[in-house]
């Protein structure tokens, strides 16, 4: 996923971009949240230009075949948060 995040308006000085991943659940659970890994690549200063954020979600292996059926073909799902500071 790629996401182009840009200010509502313009600063006086560039601010620090951040981003997070929260709130990561499979099929509404988040029993095994820690089999998802969330990568967020992004450039943090932010002015008066878009800054490119991609977001890699990947599905690490379950070690067990209960794990494997709970999250099977199941929603991934977690919230993104964005901000800006000095």
């Amino acid at each position: 996923m790629t996401y182009n995040v840009k200010l509502s308006r313009e600063a006086a000085v560039a601010l620090t971009l951040l981003v997070e991943a929260s709130n990561v659940e499979i099929n509404a659970d988040n029993t095994y949240a820690n089999l998802v890994d969330i990568d967020i690549d992004y450039i943090t200063a932010i002015n008066n230009t878009d800054v490119l954020v991609t977001v890699t979600v990947t599905l690490i292996e379950p070690a067990t075949q209960v794990a494997y059926d709970a999250i099977y073909n199941q929603d991934i799902t977690f919230t993104l948060t964005f901000s800006a500071a000095q």
